[in-house]
């Protein structure tokens, strides 16, 4: 394609891109691509359905740029800054930075639920925890800036619950399965005032006999950090009257496993634990 046609271009002098608009800055056309063929590829603001609203490539503020629903290649499905309730905000596998790369709630598998960097924004009295994890900031659609309400953004890296079964001791010798991925998550306070939370398991099934399946909290910037423990068998808070400061991420690893005891463990073999980690505002 002819260097020309890689430049933006303002056919009706409103000071408003029309055409040939590139994306991430690298010169080569993304929206509105004219190709001199007489007709526009991967056009801005498409009603698809015909219901009055647009579903692929919405500008949203007026300036030109496509907002939500951004189809990158042009095939007619849209991959980034999906805006799934058609509100204006992204709902999932947002790009934040504008580097083309999801970075806030990644559908991997586009299967509705968020795989990694699902946020959640938690507020007074929500008790809405099954969504938890699940990438819901459609509040603001920005992770968490500029919130005035009290209010948390908690983010995982991958998922926010756990489901292990068949786990052989950490001491076992060999191929076997005895490693259970580490949940990673940041909780933020955007707000400009301290706020104080707690940390519980729920949804929780443990069919482990002995208490040698445990679990351990790390974190910095002043959250918990707390030392191996058994896993609990129910429901259970994990700490109460945790304080994070205003305009401060902290950053939690819950590590599990399997403790070796340096013989046989017939008692947990085949036994399965599940459970999600919520965190809920008590201020």
């Amino acid at each position: 394609m002819a260097m020309a046609n890689a430049m933006l271009t303002d056919t009706n002098n409103d000071g408003i891109p029309d055409t040939n608009l590139d994306h991430q800055g690298n010169r080569e056309p993304t929206y509105n691509v004219d190709d001199n063929s007489g007709e526009l590829k991967n056009k801005t603001n498409q009603d698809t359905d015909g219901d009055g609203v647009c579903d692929i490539n919405c500008d949203t503020n007026g300036d030109g740029w496509p907002d939500t629903n951004l189809d990158k290649d042009g095939n007619g499905i849209p991959e980034l800054n999906l805006d799934k309730n058609k509100d204006g905000i992204p709902d999932a596998n947002i790009d934040t930075d504008g580097d083309g790369v999801c970075n806030l709630n990644c559908d991997d598998d586009n299967d509705g639920v968020c795989d990694r960097f699902c946020a959640e924004i938690i507020t007074p009295g929500n008790d809405d925890d099954k969504n938890q994890g699940n990438g819901d900031v459609s509040q603001n659609g920005d992770g968490g800036a500029g919130i005035e309400t009290p209010s948390l953004v908690v983010m995982f890296e991958s998922q926010s619950s756990v489901v292990t079964e068949n786990l052989y001791p950490d001491d076992q010798p060999g191929d076997v399965n005895k490693t259970v991925p580490d949940l990673i998550f940041t909780i933020e306070n955007p707000t400009d005032v301290e706020m104080t939370y707690s940390l519980n398991w729920i949804d929780v099934t443990n069919t482990f006999i002995t208490d040698n399946f445990i679990y351990r909290v790390s974190s910095d910037n002043g959250g918990l950090n707390q030392e191996w423990a058994p896993t609990p068998k129910n429901d259970a808070l994990i700490k109460s009257g945790l304080t994070i400061a205003p305009h401060t991420k902290q950053t939690y690893t819950i590590s599990l496993t399997l403790h070796g005891i340096n013989a046989e463990q017939n008692d947990d073999q085949g036994r399965k634990f599940s459970g999600r980690i919520k965190v809920e505002l008590t201020n």
